[in-house]
């Protein structure tokens, strides 16, 4: 998640020769013409003279074909094709440094299936700032957002630092079957409550977007996986738990206790173990995407509402209105009045 514009055709490359050519075949026919007048009895030594003008003549017009390529090549500035063997290579040529070893875990991430998806929008603008909405593969059922955006802020407020953009709308929302004009959603099996997924919204200048994200997405991607990771204090385990107590939320541990057993201890080892898991996988990206492949409407309607200060369909643009719904203006748009959780 990366040709030459040169508009002269072949026959514009060897037009030189192709005039050089024909002259040379009207000169070549008139020679043969004159030998086809003659006696055919005539003798071997003619024949043979002939034969070596027509050899000659074709090693001139390949030399002047040859002459012509490299005179294109040079004016161009293209390089001939040159087939090199990797035995003249330098072992140099095989070592990779820090940044490319960095850029080779990415591309080997995206061969990951067990990695962690994190679907980027396509940038959308309100005239000053370009909003990239993203969301998040599957976080674990029982691990909601809320305490790690908690766990960012107080590490923020602790550092005097301010809270970046992202983590301020770290949340969850419901999960779309993708693109579905029916608006409908992806439930577990066997259950009658969707799925739930992370998202959170990343705000870039309009002068370098791309950078900008990439930066905000890479330090993204390493809070979420030092809050995941068997080194922090207390453990992802142990937090979960502490998170799940105090806000009242027991009937997850329940549930949870259903499969994993009725000790408490085992349970947050259990819960610590899965967690870690989770923070060890690569993280994958996939980028442009609408809002529709993965937001159900009332998200999408709550987005342009809350971001673009919008009050319908008619007071957003149609570039954003592309975005919210892949095939727009091929396909309908909700009707916003409708449109409820």
């Amino acid at each position: 998640m990366k040709s030459d514009n040169c508009d002269d055709s072949l026959s514009d490359q060897f037009s030189g020769n192709e005039d050089d050519g024909s002259k040379n075949a009207g000169s070549h026919d008139g020679s043969r013409n004159g030998a086809e007048s003659m006696d055919e009895g005539g003798s071997g030594d003619e024949t043979a003279d002939e034969n070596k003008a027509e050899d000659d003549e074709s090693d001139r017009e390949s030399k002047v074909a040859s002459d012509d390529e490299r005179s294109y090549t040079s004016k161009k500035g293209k390089t001939p094709n040159k087939n090199i063997s990797s035995d003249e290579e330098s072992d140099g040529f095989y070592n990779n440094d820090a940044e490319e070893v960095a850029k080779q875990k990415e591309k080997f991430a995206t061969l990951n299936e067990n990695g962690l998806d994190f679907v980027v929008t396509k940038g959308i603008s309100d005239g000053e700032r370009l909003y990239f909405v993203v969301s998040l593969g599957d976080t674990v059922w029982y691990n909601p957002v809320k305490p790690i955006k908690l766990n960012l802020e107080m590490m923020y407020e602790k550092k005097k630092s301010k809270v970046p953009f992202y983590v301020e709308h770290l949340g969850e929302h419901k999960l779309r079957v993708e693109h579905s004009v029916t608006n409908e959603m992806v439930f577990p099996p066997a259950k009658k409550y969707p799925k739930s997924r992370w998202t959170t919204v990343i705000a870039t200048s309009p002068i370098n977007p791309q950078e900008e994200l990439m930066s905000h997405l890479k330090k993204f991607s390493t809070h979420f996986k030092k809050l995941h990771s068997a080194s922090l204090v207390p453990s992802p385990g142990q937090r979960w738990m502490n998170y799940t107590l105090n806000s009242g939320n027991t009937r997850v541990i329940e549930v949870c206790k259903n499969y994993m057993g009725d000790d408490d201890n085992v349970v947050i080892d259990r819960i610590n173990k899965e967690l870690i898991d989770l923070g060890n996988k690569p993280h994958k990206y996939s980028y442009n995407e609408t809002l529709d492949k993965f937001l159900p409407d009332y998200y999408i309607k709550k987005f342009v509402q809350d971001f673009l200060n919008a009050t319908s369909w008619d007071s957003i643009s149609e570039k954003v209105k592309k975005i919210c719904y892949k095939g727009y203006p091929n396909r309908q748009l909700p009707d916003w009045n409708k449109i409820s959780i």
